[in-house]
């Protein structure tokens, strides 16, 4: 007969090869509750795992990176419209970049994120590329917040308390 002890102090038996839980209340608590105080050795403690407050609190800043990398990829806005910034398409733009830099004629048609299309001059490429720093260094400076308010939660509450979205 297997004897198992959960976590809510309630008791699971094997009867006739089936497993049966045993509540408080029930003939064989009373019998199983004084045989787990006399000899705890006897039965399987089964708990269910809680992570620590420092795992939750690991959790939770690595879903802050998660959530900001979401952010860094899904596009930036400058003059009222979207750009790309994923890795590829920031790529281009520091090489359309470098290129306006040495052309002050430089002239470019940049291909936006709902596909359509504008003209760019030297100075435009260069503020894009400007707007895409300024975007994700406030991205960078909010998960940084972020992450010390979860550092700072003294409970599970707290961290579940800080999330992107809340701020």
């Amino acid at each position: 007969m297997t004897k198992i002890h959960r976590e809510d102090n309630t008791f699971v038996i094997t009867k006739n090869g089936m497993p049966y839980h045993v509540l408080g209340g029930m003939q064989e608590y009373a019998e199983l509750r004084d045989e787990y105080a006399a000899n705890p050795e006897n039965f399987t403690e089964e708990y269910s795992y809680k992570p620590t407050l420092k795992e939750i609190k690991k959790a939770a800043c690595e879903k802050i990176n998660v959530v900001r990398k979401e952010k860094e990829t899904a596009g930036f806005t400058y003059m009222g419209k979207v750009f790309d910034s994923d890795d590829v398409s920031l790529q281009r733009l520091l090489y359309a970049a470098q290129s306006a830099a040495l052309n002050p004629d430089f002239m470019i048609e940049w291909t936006l994120k709902d596909n359509s299309i504008i003209q760019l001059d030297a100075a435009k490429v260069q503020e894009a590329v400007e707007a895409f720093c300024i975007y994700n260094n406030a991205l960078h400076q909010k998960a940084i917040l972020l992450k010390e308010a979860i550092n700072l939660a003294e409970d599970a509450a707290g961290v579940r308390a800080v999330s992107w979205e809340n701020t």
